[in-house]
């Protein structure tokens, strides 16, 4: 199985298979992945004005193109696929008419086509993740070093409910079966759709959760603070660091 990661530093996307590290393709400076390997695609988010960006490429990095480009966007900072409609969601700061920043969860076609807002809010911090699940958008943000959110919406934007709030700042968030994944700063949960039946992991040596990836019966998670890749059951116990000295990772994608 192999593992796609961000390189925030070099700004490449790298493809680890078999603990072999290989290059896929450079841009700038990358913050998200998403992969729909049925149809041979890899997105890729680009923060940073007036560089801001969705990019997409094959998965062996070749036919790359930009989905969107806005110079008025400070930043994508995450995007997740709904590839039963060939859909984007995606998170930006985005410059307001007054020069303040604005945050935007927008969705549009994989060719950049049909971009429409889903939700805007004007006083707290870009998602950090977006996931899609049990026909509901989840992402979740922080307020601040010690407040960690995950809010739900539907599809397109109705329902809005805050269902998980944290001690800790969360900046990892994936959907797997009938459950969401959240992490964090030293810390990693599990609950249902409605943030019920919430269950927190303990994981020896977790640092910084940046990300959160699922396969079969395990997940595989991006710890920054520990530069490495760790794979755990999906309870979190089974501890195996599988991959280290992974500097500067902004995020891991499977293809599977």
């Amino acid at each position: 199985m192999d593992i796609y990661t961000a390189n925030q530093s070099t700004g490449k996307i790298e493809r680890i298979s078999d603990g072999k590290i290989k290059f896929i393709v450079q841009n700038l400076k990358i913050d998200d992945l998403a992969i729909d390997a049925i149809n041979d695609k890899i997105f890729w988010s680009q923060v940073g004005r007036p560089y801001a960006a969705i990019y997409c490429s094959k998965l062996d990095g070749t036919e790359i193109t930009t989905v969107i480009h806005d110079t008025t966007m400070d930043g994508v900072r995450a995007i997740a696929l709904d590839r039963s409609s060939q859909k984007i969601y995606y998170a930006i700061d985005k410059i307001g008419p007054n020069g303040n920043l604005l945050y935007h969860i927008r969705r549009c076609d994989y060719t950049g086509q049909n971009d429409i807002l889903i939700h805007m809010n004007t006083t707290v911090c870009t998602p950090s993740a977006l996931a899609l699940g049990g026909g509901y958008l989840f992402w979740c943000d922080s307020r601040g070093l010690f407040e960690g959110y995950v809010t739900r919406c539907n599809m397109d934007g109705s329902g809005l409910k805050v269902i998980l709030s944290t001690s800790g700042y969360i900046k990892a968030l994936h959907v797997y079966g009938a459950c969401i994944y959240v992490g964090g700063s030293g810390v990693m949960a599990r609950a249902d759709f409605d943030g019920g039946n919430e269950v927190f992991f303990k994981i020896k040596g977790l640092s910084i959760v940046k990300d959160i990836v699922a396969h079969g019966a395990d997940l595989y998670i991006l710890d920054v603070g520990t530069k490495s890749i760790i794979k755990t059951d999906l309870l979190g116990d089974g501890r195996e660091k599988i991959y280290q000295d992974l500097y500067y990772r902004s995020a891991i994608c499977l293809a599977n």
